[in-house]
């Protein structure tokens, strides 16, 4: 498995991100960096087929 490194400045944003994304479902469930990134990867192919 492959380990990816993170630098401060993108931790802080992906923080960020999570607590926007927190605070848009209510605040009910926890959102993990790891839910950030899935949900930057469907934003991107979802962005992806519009373009195509």
């Amino acid at each position: 498995m492959a380990i990816l490194k993170v630098s401060e400045d993108v931790k802080e944003e992906l923080l960020k991100l999570a607590n926007e994304l927190q605070d848009k479902r209510g605040g009910k469930r926890d959102v993990t960096i790891n839910s950030v990134i899935e949900f930057l990867i469907e934003f991107y192919r979802e962005k992806s087929k519009e373009n195509t």
